[in-house]
């Protein structure tokens, strides 16, 4: 749902005596501060996840370089395990 739709459907539920520019802006400001503080959420949850997969990926290299057959079997049964 984007902006206008959510300001849309705040006003329709709205009593028509009650919204005034004042409100209004009010509304507008609340969905806007909503959609940021969601965005700021989103965006720690991506540095979180960019974190693990630098880790998982610098864990992988490691294994691939000491042990590598390990880190084809591992391989191989990922590939299996995705295909289920």
């Amino acid at each position: 749902m984007n902006k206008i739709d959510t300001i849309q459907m705040i006003l329709e539920t709205a009593p028509l005596d009650q919204i005034t520019p004042h409100t209004l802006y009010e509304v507008i400001m609340e969905v806007i501060e909503s959609e940021e503080k969601a965005n700021e959420i989103g965006l720690k949850e991506i540095r979180r996840i960019t974190k693990q997969l630098d880790w998982s990926n610098d864990f992988i290299d490691y294994v691939e370089d000491q042990m590598p057959n390990i880190y084809n079997e591992a391989c191989a049964w990922a590939d299996k395990m995705e295909i289920q």
